[in-house]
């Protein structure tokens, strides 16, 4: 099993931002390309302010490969990723 730990830092104030971008326009091709949910998605409370983690689970890095480059290829999950570096 592979996991691909994730740590996304924010402007300060951003978090909120990106969790509605998120929902808005890309958590919808980031399931279906990856197919199901992070094993792991959460808002830090303490340490490192401004940032957020999620973690997904594989069944080992060729499975990843090929599902990151599936959701790589999404135009719903590029317009997401233009809005995020937009934020």
């Amino acid at each position: 099993m592979i996991f691909d730990h994730r740590t996304y830092t924010c402007r300060p104030g951003g978090v909120n931002r990106q969790f509605e971008l998120y929902e808005k326009l890309g958590r919808t091709a980031q399931v279906e390309c990856l197919g199901g949910e992070p094993l792991f998605f959460a808002q830090t409370e303490t340490g490192g302010l401004n940032t957020y983690i999620h973690i997904w689970a594989y069944d080992s890095i060729g499975e990843r490969a090929e599902l990151r480059a599936k959701l790589a290829a999404d135009k719903r999950w590029a317009e997401y990723v233009k809005q995020t570096h937009e934020s």
